[in-house]
């Protein structure tokens, strides 16, 4: 096989006209093609056998299509892999065009309760353009998802035969969830008991784990818009770190100092490490409030 870029392949596609008439893409065929392919390793009968047509044709209208004839019939080793592929099919036009349909579609998934397919159908949410919409139409379903799925990531990391490779990767796709959901305006009520449970879970932890919960702690702590509630989370987050040291080193990366300059010229440490951490890696000012105990 030869490595090409996408964009002389486009120009060729335009110049032997492959696509006809048909408004379509690179990036079209390959959602066309994995379509295919997930509907037939499903044992579905396939709308069109035609690449080009499964890959321009009306998505959303597909999708009440499988839920109409699959929805409630399908083979239960592939429920959850059916739902998660009707609800990218729904959101296919970049907003709910069925909100009835998506409705259904979360409540299944609320029934099945997989901690998998629960991960995923989150990150299918937070790649939307316009989660702020979704979550305004269908939030109490997102959020009664994502309070599942949290529960079950920390009962793992908690767990003493947990896996950490894959512990942390989970994590870290958490965080990227979340701070996605955040960025839109939504979750922002469920992220101190977020946060609270993280610290919970960081104390019962593996090392290499409980670094990445003080990672994501710190990540979703950062887009709080409320200064004094953004001043708690990251104290608490603090207290999730493995040792000061971690924190003086991340410091003098961003001041381009060697550890022991920075401790010489200032000797600070502790919270007081931290804070300036935060303050040069999301531009608190000076004035950020700095609250007691936790």
């Amino acid at each position: 096989s030869v490595l090409c870029p996408e964009g002389i392949l486009n120009t060729l596609i335009v110049e032997e006209n492959f696509f006809g008439q048909e408004k379509c893409s690179l990036a079209k065929c390959c959602f066309g093609s994995f379509l295919a392919k997930e509907i037939e390793e499903m044992g579905l009968p396939l709308p069109h056998s035609d690449l080009v047509q499964l890959s321009v044709m009306h998505h959303p209208s597909y999708a009440r299509t499988l839920w109409r004839h699959h929805g409630r019939s399908g083979p239960d080793n592939l429920r959850g892999r059916l739902m998660l592929l009707m609800l990218e099919l729904a959101l296919r036009q970049k907003k709910i065009m069925d909100s009835s349909l998506v409705s259904s579609i979360l409540n299944e998934i609320l029934s099945l309760n997989v901690p998998r397919t629960n991960l995923l159908i989150c990150e299918c949410i937070a790649r939307t353009d316009d989660i702020k919409d979704v979550f305004d139409i269908v939030g109490a379903e997102i959020s009664q998802i994502t309070k599942r799925l949290v529960s079950s990531i920390f009962q793992e990391v908690t767990s003493l035969n947990s896996d950490v490779k894959q512990c942390v990767n989970t994590l870290q796709r958490l965080g990227k969830i979340i701070v996605s959901f955040m960025k839109s305006g939504s979750y922002n009520n469920e992220v101190e008991l977020l946060i609270n449970s993280m610290y919970l879970s960081a104390q019962q932890c593996d090392k290499q784990i409980r670094g990445c919960l003080f990672e994501v702690a710190v990540a979703i702590s950062c887009e709080v818009n409320d200064t004094t509630m953004k001043s708690i989370l990251l104290k608490k987050s603090y207290n999730m770190a493995e040792n000061e040291d971690s924190l003086q080193d991340r410091l003098a990366t961003l001041l381009g100092n060697k550890p022991n300059n920075i401790l010489g010229q200032s000797g600070f440490g502790g919270w007081d490490c931290f804070f300036k951490l935060m303050q040069k890696e999301t531009g608190l000012a000076d004035s950020f409030v700095i609250v007691g105990g936790l």
